[in-house]
């Protein structure tokens, strides 16, 4: 899955569903850090969210349509095959035993880093990996690597509202995931 030679970036959420603001951040780490790959993790729930709306095969299934055509955005399955609520520190502690070999960014949001403090091991995570932080807001400081760009104001809440008032949610997700959520009448 992984070799020394690729630097890998992990992204892990609930993708529910994957956008295109999630998209736009794996892409902008890629050109701006140096990443050659993106390692998409979607969660089986968040430990620190409610639990998601679409099922697990759902959003593997979307996040896989919405990846799909791109040489640097991979998919992996291993929180879902937990079965369990994974937390990001034993993830990356398995990837580094199974398959990865060199140090990886993790990609975060702002807004995640603020609640860094509710995670579990949050220390132990950002020794194990390079944190990179996508902004959401201005004047954040941090010690650790920033993208610098404007993260698209786009939540999958706020998808999820759209979609439940039957609103349009066209250009929002990629095609692909719009023909499937409206194809399995999801959030509505």
């Amino acid at each position: 899955m992984f070799t020394k030679s690729v630097k890998t970036l992990i992204f892990g959420g609930t993708f529910d569903p994957v956008h295109i603001g999630h998209l736009f951040i794996a892409e902008t780490a890629c050109s701006q850090l140096g990443y050659q790959r993106v390692l998409f993790i979607p969660s089986l729930r968040n430990p620190l969210k409610h639990n998601p709306i679409a099922s697990t095969v759902h959003r593997y299934r979307m996040l896989s349509l919405a990846i799909k055509g791109s040489s640097k955005f991979t998919l992996s399955d291993i929180e879902l095959r937990n079965k369990k609520i994974s937390f990001s520190v034993e993830t990356v502690k398995e990837l580094y035993k199974k398959d990865l070999k060199a140090k990886a960014g993790f990609l975060i949001g702002s807004d995640v880093l603020l609640k860094r403090n509710e995670w579990k091991d949050f220390s132990t995570l950002a020794s194990l990996v390079d944190i990179v932080v996508a902004e959401r807001e201005e004047n954040i400081t941090h010690n650790y690597q920033h993208l610098y760009t404007k993260v698209p104001m786009i939540s999958s809440r706020y998808i999820r509202e759209l979609l439940q008032k039957k609103y349009s949610v066209r250009y929002l997700v990629p095609e692909l995931v719009h023909r499937y959520i409206l194809k399995y009448s999801l959030y509505g």
